[in-house]
């Protein structure tokens, strides 16, 4: 049960390192100055007595949309502009090629069965023939008179 945990915790930590170039998984940069918070009166006058700043007038960092932002997922509406305009029919259009290039493979996997079909039994057609043909070469001294003449018209119509 050990090897299963610490091969999973292995499995883990190596997609973590593969992942963490990814925006969800970067750090946040640190370069970036705190932009203070606009301070009014009423701010200033919430100062505790032993001087310590109350939540107003705390700096907060503003993130520049530049730098480390995530993309927002596409809305509705601007969905619905590129589907107007055509550019969302491009996977549908891709599905439709790949759907035809795989009846066109079925297709053409149908004819080469059909065709390794006719080779076999042209195959099987040959071999029997060839037996005959020994059939017919062989030692016919012992035959009765009906099986030589049997085997003596097979011939001829062979040779024809």
């Amino acid at each position: 049960m050990e090897e299963t945990s610490s091969a999973k915790f292995e499995q883990m930590t190596s997609s973590i390192e593969i992942c963490k170039g990814w925006v969800l998984f970067a750090d946040p940069p640190q370069h970036r100055a705190p932009t203070p918070v606009f301070e009014t009166a009423s701010s200033v006058a919430d100062m505790y007595e032993g001087g310590s700043p109350t939540i107003q007038q705390i700096r907060v960092e503003n993130p520049s949309l530049g730098e480390g932002s995530i993309p927002r997922a596409m809305g509705q509406n601007k969905a619905r502009r590129l589907k107007e305009k055509g550019k969302a029919n491009d996977d549908y259009a891709a599905q439709h090629e790949v759907a035809a290039l795989f009846r066109l493979m079925a297709e053409q996997n149908a004819l080469e069965a059909e065709e390794m079909k006719c080779r076999h039994e042209e195959r099987a057609k040959q071999i029997q023939e060839e037996i005959d043909d020994k059939n017919m070469e062989r030692n016919t001294s012992n035959n009765t008179q009906m099986s030589k003449a049997y085997f003596d018209k097979k011939k001829k119509k062979k040779k024809l």
